[in-house]
């Protein structure tokens, strides 16, 4: 009894703290590794549930050191924009009891690096109210500070979604952006006022980073159009992503130009140096940032892996702005631990990062002005994007956002 009073209060003083507060993803333990929050069963997948099917998301992460300390999880609703949605727990979920504990984690096997990894699942039947959510990870003996927070969506599928990719019809920008245009046919009896509860939402290749979001350009009949031909719409080409792959790490490969040990034991990789844009576009498959934890040799990779050091080299002049480097690995983080350091006499930046062992996608970016991140190895309009389109209503009664349906439109579909 005493631990449910004070899980209620300490959801009642998060629920004042977080009012008006926009959350995003964080890290708040440094030891805490190899994050992934995808779609169980599909690793590459982004964490979107859906309505309609028995999807489940499935979030691991490694804690480094020996200790296994007992985690458990809060879910939190939020509106469009990532402010708390000023509704009870009981409102949006099943079970109004906010804490699920996590039950599945092991301490990793004959690595070099001990660690222990942890698996967290979220059900669909868990919740009852579409749209934004965030999952917080605490130690149950201490849930008032959380370890980490993590975006995730619930969709339903109550609109029909129409979507193109274009290049931009500005001569200026034609070569190195594409343009989204997309039109949503709904029904006017279930969703009567659209032109001021709708708000559509893009991300580029599932970053939070890049959205753009927007109300209906006009109504036609029960469509609405979303045919902007200012710069609204408009998304950096970017280029494809560079890979290195990690999972054998006893010899080179065309990625890794040298291995060493170091008197720990723990190996270091040196990747192939990058260069800063050039004028050529090159095509290249890959995982639009994604990566993926893989180790040769492993019965159970989540716990064999191991954790080596993985050098970054960006041949630049030196910037205006700092540099980093971000993928999915990091959740795009630009931030003190993916900052590059630069040798002004080897005119270089460089970085070292302490990685499992997998296929890794990377790219380096600075900021601008803003904050928005650029990309340091060029925009092209040619590059392979991923781009999702979300739509989200307004519910009167709630005062907050239901996500109401979504799309997965591909750029080499649409250029």
């Amino acid at each position: 009894m005493k631990h449910y009073l004070l899980l209620l209060f300490i959801i009642i003083l998060n629920t004042s703290i977080l009012n008006g507060q926009v959350l995003d993803d964080k890290l708040y333990k440094e030891d805490i590794r190899s994050i992934q929050f995808s779609p169980q069963g599909y690793d590459l997948g982004y964490p979107i549930l859906h309505s309609e099917n028995s999807s489940s998301l499935q979030l691991t992460f490694d804690l480094m050191g020996d200790s296994q300390p007992a985690l458990a999880y809060r879910l939190i609703h939020c509106d469009v924009n990532w402010e708390k949605s000023k509704i009870q727990s009981n409102d949006y979920l099943v079970n109004s009891f906010n804490e699920f504990y996590i039950e599945n984690y092991e301490l990793s096997l004959a690595s070099q690096q001990l660690y222990t990894h942890y698996t967290a699942i979220i059900e669909k039947e868990q919740l009852k109210l579409s749209g934004n959510y965030i999952i917080q990870i605490f130690p149950e003996d201490n849930p008032e500070i959380p370890w980490l927070q993590l975006r995730f969506v619930y969709a339903e599928s109550l609109v029909d979604i129409k979507g193109a990719i274009e290049k931009a019809t500005n001569n200026l920008m034609h070569n190195t952006h594409q343009r989204i245009k997309f039109e949503v046919e709904y029904d006017k009896t279930t969703f009567p006022y659209p032109r001021t509860n709708v708000t559509a939402l893009i991300l580029q290749n599932y970053r939070w980073e890049s959205q753009q979001t927007f109300k209906p350009l006009f109504i036609q009949n029960n469509k609405l159009k979303f045919n902007y031909i200012d710069n609204r719409g408009l998304f950096n080409g970017n280029y494809e992503f560079p890979f290195f792959d990690t999972s054998n790490i006893l010899q080179t490969s065309h990625t890794i130009r040298t291995l060493e040990q170091d008197d720990e034991g723990v190996t270091h990789c040196y990747l192939y140096p990058n260069k800063t844009a050039s004028n050529n576009y090159f095509y290249s498959k890959d995982m639009n940032g994604n990566y993926a934890i893989q180790a040769e040799n492993t019965y159970e990779t989540n716990i064999e892996a191991d954790y080596v050091w993985v050098h970054f080299t960006l041949i630049s002049e030196e910037l205006p702005n700092k540099a980093y480097v971000v993928g999915r690995f990091n959740q795009w983080k630009a931030d003190e631990t993916s900052e590059l350091i630069y040798d002004g006499e080897l005119r270089l930046y460089h970085v070292g990062l302490f990685l499992k062992q997998g296929v890794y996608n990377y790219t380096f970016v600075t900021k601008d002005s803003t904050g928005k991140q650029i990309n340091l190895l060029g925009n092209y309009s040619e590059t392979e994007n991923d781009y999702y389109i979300f739509i989200y209503y307004k519910d009167e009664r709630l005062q907050t956002d239901k996500l109401i349906g979504w799309k997965r439109l591909n750029s080499e579909n649409g250029l």
